[in-house]
């Protein structure tokens, strides 16, 4: 996940989900350390907690559903 946090005081929306909890394994390191929502200026961010596509496809080189499913069940 690529941001920018200095750019959300221009952004027209009331929420965003771009920041992971974690993301010592994504193309753009550091995440926000926490599962809870939080405000940035007047942007609700609710952190994504999922695993991301790309440590999944690039550094697991795991193309199948197995690691969704189960944590799902």
């Amino acid at each position: 996940m690529y941001r920018n946090g200095d750019w959300y005081d221009v952004f027209d929306f009331s929420y965003d989900m771009s920041v992971p909890n974690v993301a010592h394994l994504e193309p753009l390191r550091g995440g926000c350390c926490t599962v809870m929502p939080y405000f940035i200026g007047t942007i609700l961010e609710l952190p994504l907690t999922a695993t991301q596509d790309y440590s999944l496809f690039h550094i697991l080189n795991d193309y199948t559903l197995d690691l969704g499913r189960n944590n799902w069940l």
